[in-house]
């Protein structure tokens, strides 16, 4: 019985995923690159997905079958700015938003990305 217990546990653990759906909104006055990656452990990162967004506009990057485990962050440049710092988020799996808009003087990136905050009752 024990065995059995294990064994249907462990095919349950091997058989999660995780999925990253995020809406990635433009609200700076720069165009920018979105790429949302995987950064598995003691393998190469991965991008799982990548939008340019001129201002104003707003793309979804969609991934899905990750290790919940493993980390996933939403890196953002302004581009075509090659020695550009990423400014970086790690977005909650399952639907999100997250926003960018123009950094402040005293920003490495020249830019500011957040993840809004959507109440739990209009998800």
């Amino acid at each position: 019985m024990k065995t059995a217990l294990l064994g249907a546990s462990l095919v349950l653990l091997t058989g999660c995923s995780a999925t990253y759906d995020v809406t990635v909104q433009n609200n700076g006055s720069r165009p920018v690159t979105a790429e949302l990656i995987h950064d598995p452990l003691l393998a190469p990162s991965v991008v799982l997905g990548s939008a340019r967004l001129s201002p104003g506009t707003s793309e979804r990057i969609y991934a899905e079958g990750i290790d919940p485990f493993d980390p996933v962050e939403l890196d953002v440049r302004v581009s075509g700015d090659i020695q550009g710092v990423a400014d970086s988020v790690e977005p909650p799996k399952g639907v999100s938003t997250v926003i960018i808009d123009d950094g402040g003087v005293d920003s490495w990136t020249g830019i500011r990305v957040w993840i809004e905050q959507t109440p739990p009752d209009e998800r």
